[in-house]
Parts: structure tokens; sequence; C-alpha cells
């Protein structure tokens, strides 16, 4: 009757280039094992973080109640439809689809390719990365607002 989740926080594998980022230092897998086959093996690319492992097992179990999460199900969410929040020195860093915007809670100071690991090549002024930044945003406001009204439960 156990389901073992294995993750990490971040990285510390500094000697390999695509960790050598602000992004970089993120990366790292969430691996879920179910030792009666009742989740299938498998891997999945995607945007994955923390915060999609109690969505993920709440859902998987058949929990019916309403509940607030900052994630999503990765069993069941379109790999185009995941993302991911982190915040390293002040700055947002927000990945969606194959972008990671980079927002100091004022401006948006980068925009890269997911595929740029050592993020060095800005994007911003080649696109626009509003749409991105408005959901930031809101999820930011979402979490800031249930903190204080201390309603992260519901």
């Amino acid at each position: 009757n156990t389901i073992f989740v294995i993750t990490n926080d971040h990285t510390n594998m500094r000697e390999h280039e695509e960790y050598k980022s602000d992004i970089g230092i993120f990366y790292g897998p969430v691996v879920i094992f179910d030792p009666s086959g009742g989740i299938p093996a498998g891997e999945r690319e995607g945007i994955a973080q923390q915060t999609d492992i109690m969505p993920t097992m709440v859902n998987y179990l058949g929990y019916g109640k309403d509940y607030v999460a900052f994630g999503c199900d990765l069993f069941s969410t379109p790999q185009d439809k995941t993302w991911a929040v982190s915040c390293l020195n002040g700055v947002y860093q927000y990945v969606e689809g194959n972008r990671i915007l980079q927002f100091d809670g004022t401006k948006t100071v980068g925009l890269y390719n997911i595929d740029d690991h050592r993020m060095r090549h800005n994007l911003l002024g080649k696109e626009d990365p509003s749409a991105m930044v408005s959901r930031l945003k809101a999820i930011i406001q979402q979490y800031m607002n249930r903190m204080l009204d201390d309603r992260l439960a519901l």
C-alpha cells in the first residue's frame, strides 16, 4: 500500500553544462514508483515541480473533494500545459512550454528557450512575454493572498 515518490529540490552536478545556469540548478527528476504495478513503468518528458506531486497523487488515489494545489496532475495534464515556478535571488523563473521567463516582481529581465541550458540567448525584445508574465503574476497573487488569508488548504 505504498507509492514511492523520489525527487530533488536542486542539483549539485555543476560539472555538467546543462546545470550551470539559473534554471539548470532546478533540473531533476520526479520519480513515482508503485511496487504493485498500478502505475505502469514509463518515462514522460515535460516540466514538473514538487508542487505537482500532491495533485498527481490525490487524483491517482481518487480523492473526490475540492482542494488547492499550486501544481498539476502529471498523469492527466497534457505535456504542453505543465509549468513550473521557482525563485532565485529575488527573480521569479516561470517555465511554460519551451520558454523560461525571468521576472523580478516589476519587470521581465529575461526570456529564454528551454533548450538554451546556459541561458546565453535572451529573447527579450524579440518575443512578447506579456501572456507568460500575466500567468506568473496570477500564480504569485493567488499564492500570496492565500498565505495572508491562511487559505492554502481551501
